[in-house]
């Protein structure tokens, strides 16, 4: 009987590619025919970026692929190429948020010299000067969905940590630097679940920060 071509040992056999390959000669195939350099695909990072202002103004039922891939011009080709599925996708999303909401900003306030006083003041006027528009979708998020939920407990818990450390530093006993914490970052969320209906200015933040301090 006739026989097909041999395949040697080095050609892969196409029925054996992954879904993942077969995804990134579609979308290779897509900015061909679109007319754009393959080297011109979109990063993971672009995705992630874009799902952070998709989040912020939307919520988190933006965070899909026909959407976003439709909002950025792009086959959603693109999108799989760099996650396996939305749910990667999401997870890839809140950790980007994590890192961005709270250890760069740990980052920033201890690059502050200066006393514990000093970064407790820098650390509320960076924080409470942004609209906390991701901050209230991303909580809105996580009141629904446990995975969401998991990284918004543990950001909490580490936002309060931080400033218990910087209130114990200043001299407060533990039972009264985390009482103070607690202050401070309830004052936070209820300021982001406003927006800027309702803000504190640069004066307001300092004396709050002084109230929280005093011992009498």
């Amino acid at each position: 009987s006739a026989r097909g071509p041999v395949r040697d040992a080095f050609t892969p056999d196409p029925t054996r590619l992954c879904m993942k390959e077969i995804t990134r000669k579609a979308a290779d195939n897509n900015t061909q025919v679109y007319g754009k350099m393959s080297d011109n695909r979109l990063s993971k990072q672009d995705w992630v970026d874009s799902g952070l202002k998709a989040l912020a103004h939307s919520g988190v039922g933006a965070l899909k692929a026909d959407m976003l891939a439709k909002l950025l011009g792009v086959s959603r080709g693109s999108f799989y190429w760099h996650f396996t599925n939305v749910s990667e996708f999401q997870a890839a999303v809140l950790t980007a948020w994590e890192k961005r909401s709270t250890d760069d900003v740990i980052a920033l306030v201890e690059k502050e010299s200066g006393e514990p006083v000093a970064k407790l003041h820098h650390l509320a006027r960076h924080v409470f000067a942004g609209d906390g528009a991701l901050e209230r979708q991303v909580r809105a998020w996580a009141s629904q969905d446990k995975h969401a939920a998991l990284f918004q407990d543990r950001v909490d818990q580490r936002r309060i940590s931080y400033v218990r450390g910087l209130v114990e530093r200043t001299g407060q006993a533990p039972d009264n630097a985390e009482t103070r914490a607690r202050f401070l970052y309830l004052a936070l969320i209820g300021q982001f679940s406003v927006g800027r209906v309702l803000t504190l200015g640069r004066k307001e933040l300092a004396d709050m920060v002084t109230l929280m301090l005093r011992t009498e």
